[in-house]
């Protein structure tokens, strides 16, 4: 059980990382008394933009987790289980224990709220323990979670490998190990592992994940349908059930079926833990229409400017699409603030982030992100796809040239993607697989010549004067 409700919760394209960004989530929590945190954050960041894996999963993992050490431990009430294991560890603060069901605790409040300041207490509260009783198999698999949390992916997958070696079905550590695995770019091993999780037990948790795999190795149609098979296990769970609509209305724009997602977005908003960013995505459909008199109206809309870091960077878009130097500036510079804390917490930068400074922003800040998102995700798609684009703005073409063809290698339909590859490939030269490569991008998304993700027209006219044409 959370420590808090809140109004808003991330779904997959909102992982929680935290920074000392100026706008603090609605609601409140207890105080983390954690020094390391004190010292790095002074207030809760928004959630980051992020691919389909999304918390609502790594936050069955955490209920699961919690949900075992009350099992296991009847003097933890249920009622108040905060205030119980801070009175346990006042009158033993060596039971280890006690810290391990406290850093499970706020694992669960970390993934439910998307609250860095919370993912850090975990890791402070399950080291305690670690160090108590170094042998603690739950401690370890605790620990995977939050480093995927943290976005911490290398140790995430070291981690899930201990428990996995001791416990080869251990749930938990397999789904910890399927998005370390993807994060990092192990497509391979990374659906072997989502085979093996489904197999085990075909629920919400496994199934979006397998979805997600799918999704990075190009078969988008199997990706929606496991997608909503993923929905249909979660039907007794309403939160639940719209986030998954949020992550199927994603899919939906992938294969350039924007209706429907908005039909899902709007579906979605039926639901208090999901209505906000479902409206962030009904906003970046207006926008990316060129509505963007719609979009701004529906970010007005109370509380959906502070979903997370993919509001601001939908605000900040907007500016820049409509040249309101005035609100692309507050918001970048609020998403630079989440950036640098992330940065100042050893937290890995979200490829979005690299894009919307590529787009936006400066330049050089720009080639620097996409370095660390590449030493963090080494092999990953979406990172080769930052880098590539910020090398091509930055005139090395060659360069670009190298990362895209890594970013497309796994067959991944994303039509951005897609127009980025025809500018890389015409600027190399090779204008016929430039135009074959717009003409996939636009047979997805005829509107992807968008002012909303920096592309205009005159970038692609030498690619194929049509482009121009389906643009909104």
């Amino acid at each position: 059980m959370p420590i808090s409700a809140r109004d808003e919760t991330s779904t997959a394209a909102d992982r929680g990382r935290g920074a000392s960004a100026p706008l603090p989530r609605e609601g409140s929590r207890d105080e983390v008394t954690s020094d390391t945190n004190a010292a790095a954050f002074a207030q809760r960041r928004p959630a980051p933009a992020r691919p389909i894996i999304g918390l609502v999963l790594i936050a069955a993992l955490a209920g699961a987790l919690f949900t075992w050490s009350v099992d296991n431990d009847p003097t933890v009430s249920a009622a108040s289980p905060l205030e119980t294991l801070r009175s346990s560890l006042d009158d033993d603060p060596d039971d280890a224990g006690s810290w391990q069901q406290l850093g499970d605790l706020y694992l669960l409040d970390a993934t439910a709220n998307d609250d860095l300041a919370a993912y850090l207490a975990a890791v402070d509260a399950l080291e305690r323990s670690a160090s108590i009783s170094p042998a603690n198999v739950e401690t370890t698999r605790s620990l995977a979670v939050a480093s995927v949390g943290l976005h911490r992916f290398d140790d995430a997958a070291q981690l899930a490998a201990v428990v996995l070696a001791e416990r080869p079905t251990d749930r938990v550590a397999l789904a910890a190990m399927v998005d370390a695995q993807v994060e990092l770019g192990r497509y391979d091993d990374a659906i072997l592992t989502a085979d093996r999780l489904a197999g085990l037990r075909p629920d919400a948790v496994s199934l979006a994940r397998l979805s997600y795999v799918n999704q990075i190795t190009g078969k988008l149609d199997a990706a929606v349908d496991t997608m909503y098979a993923a929905r249909t296990a979660a039907q007794g769970s309403p939160a639940e059930t719209a986030r998954l609509s949020i992550f199927l209305a994603e899919l939906q724009r992938l294969q350039g079926n924007r209706s429907l997602a908005a039909s899902l977005y709007a579906e979605a908003t039926s639901n208090d833990a999901a209505v906000g960013r479902a409206k962030v995505g009904l906003a970046q459909l207006a926008a990316g229409d060129g509505d963007f008199v719609e979009a701004q109206r529906i970010l007005d809309e109370p509380g959906v400017a502070t979903t997370g870091l993919t509001a601001l960077q939908t605000i900040a878009r907007l500016g820049g699409a409509t040249g309101d130097e005035a609100r692309l500036t507050q918001a970048l510079e609020q998403v630079r603030a989440v950036v640098d804390g992330s940065i100042a917490a050893d937290i890995g930068v979200e490829p979005s982030e690299v894009l919307l400074e590529a787009d936006f922003g400066d330049q050089e800040r720009a080639n620097r992100l996409a370095d660390l998102v590449l030493a963090a995700q080494p092999n990953s798609v979406y990172a080769h796809h930052a880098v590539a684009w910020t090398r091509y703005l930055d005139g090395d073409v060659t360069a670009a040239s190298s990362h895209i063809d890594l970013a497309l290698r796994t067959g991944l339909r994303d039509p951005l993607m897609l127009a980025h590859a025809a500018l890389i490939r015409e600027a190399m030269g090779d204008h016929d697989l430039a135009v074959a490569l717009l003409d996939e991008a636009t047979s997805i998304d005829t509107g992807v010549i968008r002012a909303y993700d920096g592309l205009t027209p005159d970038m692609f006219s030498t690619i194929d004067r049509r482009a121009g044409e389906a643009t909104p």
